[in-house]
């Protein structure tokens, strides 16, 4: 299964990013969130998400998690693309729902490449409110 490329989306208007980001912040809190690496999870974790590592174990942590809707947060490169499409196919095939809309408007609201910036890029756009 290949993960589609992000088009190129109007702008935002401000209110509509905040109202969506937060939304999609809601959504990490109350759903199982994977990401790639610790460093990862220790920048969601600034911002009180829980999530999920899944480096180098990722079948393991796809027939482990629990509940249905399962948020995927890996970076925006070509590599990671793959591991995205493998995370969801996994996902899928041990009954959950996996979700990349998130991870999209994440990246068109903060302008995220690697998900290790995701404290700062949403401090800063807190500081824009």
């Amino acid at each position: 299964m290949k993960v589609k490329k992000s088009r190129s989306y109007r702008p935002l208007k401000k209110e509509q990013m905040i109202k969506e980001l937060d939304l999609a912040i809601n959504e990490m809190k109350n759903n199982s969130v994977i990401v790639e690496g610790k460093k990862d999870k220790a920048s969601l974790e600034k911002v009180g998400i829980q999530s999920i590592p899944a480096a180098g174990k990722f079948r393991k942590v796809c027939e482990e998690i629990k509940g249905g809707k399962v948020i995927i947060l890996t970076d925006f490169d070509r590599k990671v693309d793959q591991l995205a499409a493998m995370l969801m196919e996994e996902l899928w095939a041990n009954g959950k729902k996996p979700d990349l809309e998130i991870r999209k408007k994440i990246r068109r609201i903060l302008r995220v490449k690697y998900f290790e910036e995701f404290n700062k890029k949403y401090e800063e756009f807190k500081k824009m409110r």
